[in-house]
């Protein structure tokens, strides 16, 4: 159980440091703010990083188009979300390194 937690505040660290250079990189992008759907960026997101990885698929907690919605650049946020779960199946894909 202390191995599984350390593990998952490493991965928390780890994403966090990525999101926030996926931030920053998104304000240099130019383009007009625009009212975004959060789910739909994250369903368009999943299913490009789903279809990069046959085989791997994420679990949806959320119901496209609803939720909330928030003014930012649609590609800069797909994009930042798309990393993240690409980031997230490559780690799944990766064997275990202290095995079962």
């Amino acid at each position: 159980l202390q191995a599984n937690s350390r593990k998952v505040v490493e991965h928390v660290r780890r994403t966090d440091v990525v999101i926030r250079a996926m931030f920053e990189h998104a304000r240099g992008v130019a383009g007009t703010l625009q009212l975004v759907a959060v789910a739909d960026a994250v369903e368009a997101a999943l299913l490009r990083a789903e279809a990069a990885h046959p085989g791997r698929a994420a679990e949806r907690v959320y119901r496209p188009g609803e939720g909330p919605r928030v003014y930012g650049l649609s590609a800069a946020l797909t994009r930042m979300v798309y990393n993240v779960g690409e980031n997230a199946m490559v780690a799944a894909s990766q064997p275990d390194a202290a095995g079962p």
